[in-house]
């Protein structure tokens, strides 16, 4: 997933382990330091800089969050400011 930085909106204020996926959390990259796999890169070459998160694929299908029936998911975050919660909502399709 990817949020996307823009003149109003500086993605590196975000808090990594706050966001999480339909209540899934970031995944983690190197558990024993309990390093979350996350980037942040200009992903749509836009000259603004952008958050890339991964996320386990069996953590949310064990947290019922991706089903064959998930047609959504909605990406929340932590953010400074005077929305503190940032929320969003995508299509998916999940293929067997």
């Amino acid at each position: 997933m990817a949020i996307l930085g823009s003149a109003s909106f500086d993605v590196t204020h975000i808090s990594p382990n706050s966001i999480q996926l339909g209540g899934v959390n970031v995944a983690v990259r190197a558990p024993k330091i309990s390093k979350l796999s996350y980037t942040l890169e200009d992903v749509n070459n836009d000259g603004f800089m952008d958050l890339s998160a991964v996320f386990s694929i069996p953590e949310l299908v064990g947290a019922g969050v991706l089903t064959s029936a998930t047609t959504s998911l909605v990406l929340t975050a932590l953010y400074p400011g005077p929305i503190p919660v940032i929320e969003g909502t995508d299509s998916v399709r999940v293929v067997p």
